[in-house]
């Protein structure tokens, strides 16, 4: 078939508007479908690309308004009940993009992705369990449907059941080994068990899978650090500046790394900078504000806490801490 000759039939144009619609060709594939749907406007396929292409160009309300047409002509077509949902979804709409998906798994009780893409919805809901209860089906459906393992490990997380977030990272790893932001998770879960070593060695698996990442050196700095292991953990941060020396970030976990070793002036000087690209960050007045304590300095630490609760009324630890201060600098007056 060639697909660029001029089509004479609503299926000419349909096979046409496909290939435009694969290429990209958005707008052409659309003038193509609704040049078919004007040969033959009950032709359900047309109606259906043509929403799929509107929803391509993030135009939701047309998209639905070609699926809701399409649904009409075949109701029991799980793939546009599924789609129509995807708009909603789009849109904000999570209690009806629920319904097109629940719809649509009555009539495709076997199609994994419809079950993960309810289960995102849930979780985009808060409705964790039942996100989970998604996944878990996605994933018997289908059980190398990596993005249902990585989401249902995301879910664990949340919740903070780590030896179920773990086994789930485990699988996403298995079936993609090379996935550097999966060994950065599972090494997160064990950090949060307290298993430093385990946590350190997944962390150094996604470095070695990312290595330009000034993200993940952070992460395993940070983990060496609550490990004690300040000076392999500032080690990192300093590769991390290398790379990325507007990471704010980095910054600020070279500036704790420096406070916990008792360098209280390199610390400052890195809190200082952390606030310099993000201004708005209260951990960071916070810890520079404790650093100021160290040293004595009560009036620029109690500076310190009243912007971080400028930035975070409701922050016990900064509330503390100025107490703490405001106390010290009485006493020493």
């Amino acid at each position: 078939m060639i697909f660029g000759k001029n089509p004479k039939t609503a299926e000419g144009y349909f096979d046409r508007a496909f290939k435009r619609h694969e290429d990209g060709d958005y707008d052409g594939a659309i003038a193509d479908y609704t040049e078919s749907l004007r040969l033959n406007p009950t032709y359900f396929m047309a109606l259906s690309n043509r929403g799929d292409a509107w929803r391509d160009k993030s135009d939701m309300d047309k998209a639905i308004t070609d699926y809701d047409e399409a649904i009409r002509l075949d109701p029991h077509d799980a793939v546009v009940r599924y789609n129509r949902g995807a708009a909603w979804f789009e849109k904000g709409e999570y209690d009806k993009a629920i319904a097109d998906c629940g719809e649509a798994i009555r009539l495709d009780p076997h199609d994994a992705d419809i079950w993960y893409s309810r289960g995102v919805i849930w979780h985009k809901k808060g409705e964790e369990d039942k996100s989970i209860d998604d996944f878990t089906e996605a994933v018997c459906l289908d059980p190398s449907l990596v993005l249902a393992w990585y989401n249902r490990a995301g879910v664990w997380r949340k919740k903070e059941e780590y030896d179920k977030a773990i086994a789930d990272y485990d699988e996403v790893i298995r079936l993609d080994p090379d996935d550097a932001f999966a060994w950065l998770l599972r090494g997160s879960c064990w950090r949060e068990k307290g298993e430093y070593d385990k946590a350190v060695h997944d962390c150094s698996e996604a470095v070695r899978r990312a290595p330009n990442d000034a993200d993940f050196l952070v992460q395993r700095g940070v983990t060496l650090g609550m490990s004690g292991n300040h000076e392999r953990a500032l080690a990192d941060f300093d590769e991390g500046c290398r790379l990325d020396r507007s990471n704010a970030r980095v910054w600020y976990s070279r500036a704790v790394a420096w406070r916990e070793m008792g360098k209280y002036d390199n610390a400052i000087t890195n809190y200082d900078e952390a606030i310099r690209l993000n201004p708005n960050d209260a951990d960071a007045f916070i810890g520079r504000g404790v650093t100021w304590g160290k040293k004595g300095e009560h009036d620029k630490a109690i500076a310190d806490f009243e912007e971080a609760l400028r930035l975070k009324p409701d922050n016990q630890y900064a509330l503390n801490n100025r107490a703490t201060s405001l106390s010290l600098k009485r006493s020493e007056d």
